[in-house]
């Protein structure tokens, strides 16, 4: 667009300045401030305008932080803020696009919504490819996630809606694309992706597989990981070979796990996310036994593996009430009701500080089960009601859940309708852009080929011109020539006329007077009639019409009555000539040449004050 606008002033500065073109420059002028007014509205189309109260607009990067930020605790914001990012992203695909399409399919997902993920994890998978390497490599700490974690993602969405076929698909092409990345960020990747291998290949069944897949993701992790993924890793190859009843082999994991967590535990600059990590794994680790011991029915060793995994998991308080739950279904299966019903004392004092339905209701059925087992019906009965308020208000969480889910397709569908008039909007504004552009180029080359054509025809006029000037030079002189020349023979034959005339007056001849007068006069008469014959003045007329081609005419439309030997003088009057040249001429006495003057002058009817050769010369 800058090009044009400075092709546009150069256009009109050159129309300004050519003076001599006065066509293409009046036109141009004419046109001029049209074109300038289109522009104008071209431009002021593509240009944002910020009412006054509007807020400023934010960068992408910054819409992308609250997308972050609002991503678990307003999921709809966040996908507002998502779309946001969609509708200022009107060119090619960008970065923060595919950073918002990935968020997107986590809201989604978090929401339940597999499918409507499952369709923005596609897209941002698509999309991530399209750009430029150049790009994705200038933003790696930005971007590098939303590649082959993308897949992860998608198959997490599989795994959930137990299509492992598919899910399976998805971390096997997330390995290949890990592996093409530096250390540092393919090395999480594929232990994740073993991980989620080894899962799948366990609810198949098939545990020398799925040990296989975890033990790739822990001889990763011994590499390069931290002591946290370790331990998770340990405890995920503790619970398949539980599975497969290898005690000894779990036990050998179980004491490596506690090695690494005392070595990396007792670190003075350990990050509490570190130590998070740490204690949740080593809690999750004992509570592989538990699961294992509790399915053989050892309650006793269920409870010793659930009080090991206490201290690591009090962190944690969701995890702990669950845990304090279970410990108390162990202790009612072994019938020691007053151990359970302390631990469930223990748990309720938990549960008031937050409130967590699911745990709650498990809370008031264990204690509604001890009760009955003791006969306390009163209680039971009370628990009950307790239990039927937590299943209302739980059907109508569930409820508004299923509500929120439908709001969430509602606001989804919203922002893609909205997303496609945006697009819409733009691609109309695009062409009418292009269609503009084509308009004011036409329009230039129009003006441009008119210059061009109309500067040609002045250069060829001006070139005719001056070969007429030059023509009427090489008249002029010719007919300076023949004047001249007629002048000089007049003169010369009034000689010979008074050469003659004296030998007759002063000469003696032998000749008879009769015939000797006969022949002189015959002679004169010769002589007269070749001067004032019309004969020569035919060569100059001929001469004096190609270099002053309209006088006669001219002169004859304003003084009709003008005689033949009346054009005759005019013309010599036209060539300056003056009295006693014009008598020269045709061989008459200059007072003849006078007189004939004055005759034209009267004819002509000219005021006394003004010139008969200054009048003819004008004409």
């Amino acid at each position: 667009m800058r090009k044009i606008i400075i092709f546009f002033c150069l256009v009109s500065e050159f129309c300004g300045s050519q003076k001599k073109i006065e066509a293409p420059t009046k036109r141009a002028k004419a046109i001029l401030p049209f074109l300038i007014v289109f522009l104008f509205i071209i431009i002021s189309a593509f240009t944002p305008r910020t009412r006054g109260n509007e807020k400023i607009i934010a960068p992408l990067s910054a819409v992308g932080d609250s997308i972050k930020k609002y991503k678990i605790i307003n999921p709809n914001k966040a996908l507002e803020f998502c779309f946001e990012v969609f509708n200022r992203n009107t060119g090619a695909i960008s970065l923060p696009v595919v950073n918002a399409q990935f968020d997107l399919g986590d809201i989604l997902f978090s929401k339940g919504l597999n499918l409507e993920a499952l369709e923005y994890y596609n897209i941002a998978n698509t999309n991530y490819y399209l750009i430029p390497i150049k790009k994705r490599k200038a933003q790696i700490p930005f971007s590098w996630q939303h590649a082959p974690w993308t897949l992860v993602n998608i198959g997490n969405v599989y795994y959930s809606m137990k299509d492992f076929d598919k899910a399976t698909a998805m971390y096997e092409e997330a390995i290949i694309r890990f592996r093409t990345l530096p250390n540092k960020r393919r090395d999480p990747g594929l232990s994740t992706c073993n991980d989620n291998l080894a899962l799948i290949e366990s609810s198949k069944d098939n545990f020398e597989n799925a040990i296989e897949y975890a033990e790739k993701s822990l001889e990763i992790r011994l590499k390069s990981g931290s002591k946290g993924d370790i331990i998770y890793s340990y405890a995920l190859l503790i619970g398949l070979h539980l599975q497969q009843d290898n005690i000894d082999i779990s036990f050998e994991y179980m004491h490596k796990s506690i090695e690494a967590y005392e070595s990396d535990i007792s670190t003075i600059d350990l990050s509490p996310t570190k130590q998070n990590d740490l204690n949740l794994n080593l809690g999750y680790l004992y509570m592989e036994f538990y699961d294992h011991y509790f399915a053989k029915q050892n309650y006793i060793k269920s409870i010793e593996s659930l009080d090991k995994a206490i201290p690591y998991l009090s962190y944690f308080p969701l995890e702990l009430i669950a845990l304090l739950n279970v410990k108390a279904d162990v202790l009612i299966k072994q019938k020691e009701y007053n151990k359970a019903k302390d631990i469930l004392i223990l748990n309720d004092a938990l549960l008031l500080k937050d409130d967590y339905p699911i745990e709650r209701l498990a809370y008031f059925n264990l204690l509604s089960s001890i009760y009955e087992a003791q006969n306390d019906f009163v209680n039971a009965n009370d628990i009950k009601d307790s239990i039927l308020l937590i299943n209302s208000a739980t059907s109508m969480n569930n409820d508004v859940e299923l509500l929120n889910g439908i709001e969430t397709k509602n606001l989804l569908f919203k922002k893609e309708i909205e997303l496609i008039e945006n697009e819409n909007k733009f691609r109309t504004l695009n062409y009418i852009y292009i269609a503009g552009f084509l308009i004011v180029i036409l329009i230039l080359t129009a003006i441009w080929s008119q210059y061009r054509l109309y500067k040609e025809k002045s250069i060829s006029a001006e070139r005719q011109q001056k070969i007429l000037n030059n023509d009427l030079g090489i008249k002029k002189l010719e007919l300076t020539a023949i004047s001249t020349f007629i002048a000089q023979r007049n003169d010369h034959l009034k000689n010979l006329k008074h050469k003659i005339k004296k030998f007759i007056i002063e000469d003696e001849v032998i000749l008879d007077e009769t015939n000797s007068s006969k022949f002189i006069r015959k002679v004169n008469r010769n002589i007269d009639s070749v001067i004032n014959s019309d004969s020569n003045y035919k060569n100059f007329e001929n001469q004096f019409v190609q270099v002053y081609p309209n006088f006669h005419k001219a002169l004859l439309s304003l003084h009709p009555s003008l005689s033949p030997s009346d054009l005759r003088l005019c013309s010599y009057i036209k060539m300056n000539q003056s009295s006693n040249e014009i008598a020269q001429l045709t061989g008459v006495s200059i007072r003849t040449v006078e007189s004939q003057r004055y005759r034209l002058r009267k004819k002509i009817d000219i005021e006394k004050d003004d010139n008969l050769n200054g009048y003819l010369i004008r004409i």
